[in-house]
């Protein structure tokens, strides 16, 4: 935990990432707005589908990305409640931030969905670091919600290519993979019926 000041009140910040000094600092009020309130999840500490907007969005020359789905993560909180399944998102967010480089980007990017954008990541280890977190998610236990096992769909896809195909791509294929594997495009995806 790290010790701060929110609206001057002094606060305790859990962290499913790792942050730099600038990060830290611009989140305390120094430096650019990409680590403010408006961009961090409440739920997991993660940067949020607003900071995608307004700050990932445009990017060209992307690497790979990478949807994950939280499969029926409704009935989670119909089962346990809200704060249980806050702990569950906060769970997944730091389980899948120990899987991937300090260099990726990790976002909440809708209520059960989470985006990974990879930077310099070869094509040929997408599909296998994908399984790789696939699985550490659905290992987890949790304490608050006896019996949950978490089933997760993952679509990826590798670039270069723009952010927006790239992610549209991963999301295709996140849905389509219904939660029995990764989904994985080697290229770049482009919409059909265009």
């Amino acid at each position: 935990a790290i010790c701060l000041q929110v609206d001057g009140r002094p606060c305790a910040l859990e962290l499913s990432n790792r942050v730099s000094s600038e990060e830290l600092a611009s989140w305390q009020g120094g430096g650019s707005n990409e680590g403010s309130r408006e961009y961090i999840d409440a739920a997991t500490g993660l940067r949020n589908h607003r900071y995608y907007q307004e700050q990932m969005r445009a990017q060209q020359d992307v690497s790979a990305v990478a949807m994950l789905r939280l499969n029926g993560f409704a009935r989670v909180i119909e089962a346990y409640g809200k704060l249980e399944g806050d702990r569950v998102l906060r769970n997944v967010g730091a389980t899948v931030a120990s899987c991937v480089r300090q260099s990726d980007a990790l976002l909440r990017y809708g209520v059960e969905d989470f985006l990974l954008v990879f930077q310099s990541l070869p094509r040929d280890v997408l599909a296998s670091k994908l399984e790789r977190i696939r699985q550490c998610v659905e290992e987890l236990r949790f304490d608050g919600c006896p019996g949950l096992r978490l089933k997760v769909s993952v679509g990826g896809m590798c670039g270069p290519g723009g952010m927006e195909d790239l992610v549209d791509g991963a999301g295709a294929r996140m849905r389509a993979s219904g939660g029995e594997d990764c989904a994985v495009d080697d290229g770049r995806w482009e919409a059909s019926g265009a």
